[in-house]
């Protein structure tokens, strides 16, 4: 049984350095949603986006970045201490998956599950954190869930980086379709086969989380994110954030920065 003691899904720091000499006693989960540097047996590596990294206990831990950056974490125990050479998954070393789009969001599932009161949660925890662990191992090998060709996943992510480095524009699934050369109906079936979500929905989301980051880390209005985001008025953009944070951007700046 895997048991979760921590935890924070796109976790935002404005300078990190966090150096262990000891380590800790617990297993450390790391998904660095940006570069990092990362100190393995001595040795400084600049990662790629989306690196993950999983610490034994007791592993000197030693990696830092000095602008701001995001990053799902938690610290967890297992009682089989066989249980990451059984799946196939090394720990100490950076992993590089072929495919990282189903970290966050079950983090984010596992990070609410933790601070929740509701019946079974361990157990369900469990089975969640197994889950991210089993499907981080397949994309370390190089596999994929996709029901498409490699061509076409390669198409639907460099549109997708397209998507998420021009939030502002204002993109439609017709728009975004024309891009990889498929029709509207079959680019929507495909999007949420590639990455589980529908186009709309996960461009809502990068939207929310640039945000988030806007708010954190800058002094802008809130009229000015809204507009920098793509949105065509203010009450929009602050009510789906509303929806997807559960605050609002005023709030949510305030708790962010204590």
């Amino acid at each position: 049984m895997i048991l979760l003691t921590e935890i924070r899904h796109m976790w935002p720091e404005k300078h990190i350095l966090i150096d262990r000499p000891q380590g800790v006693n617990t297993y450390t989960f790391l998904h660095f949603i940006n570069t990092v540097e990362v100190v393995i047996d001595g040795l400084s590596v600049i990662t790629k986006p989306h690196t993950c990294l999983i610490y034994s206990p007791k592993t000197p831990q030693l990696y830092r970045y000095n602008a701001p950056m995001v990053h799902d974490w938690f610290h967890f125990t297992v009682d089989d201490p066989d249980y990451f050479s059984k799946i196939s998954l090394p720990t100490d070393v950076l992993l590089t998956p072929s495919h990282s789009e189903f970290i966050t969001p079950i983090v984010k599932e596992l990070e609410h599950e933790f601070f929740s009161d509701k019946s079974m949660g361990s157990k369900l925890m469990s089975a969640k954190s197994e889950e991210l662990f089993i499907k981080l191992s397949r994309a370390v090998a190089g596999e994929t869930p996709y029901g498409v060709s490699l061509d076409t996943e390669e198409r639907f992510r460099e549109l997708r980086s397209d998507i998420f480095s021009d939030l502002s524009y204002p993109w439609t699934v017709p728009e975004m379709a024309k891009r990889v050369g498929l029709s509207p109906s079959r680019f929507y079936s495909t999007y949420r086969s590639v990455f589980g979500n529908s186009p709309m929905n996960d461009l809502i989301n990068a939207r929310i989380d640039a945000a988030k980051n806007k708010l954190t880390f800058g002094n802008l209005h809130v009229n000015q994110i809204s507009d920098e985001l793509g949105y065509n008025n203010v009450t929009h953009f602050m009510r789906q954030f509303l929806s997807s944070v559960g605050m609002s951007p005023g709030e949510y700046r305030k708790s962010s920065r204590r």
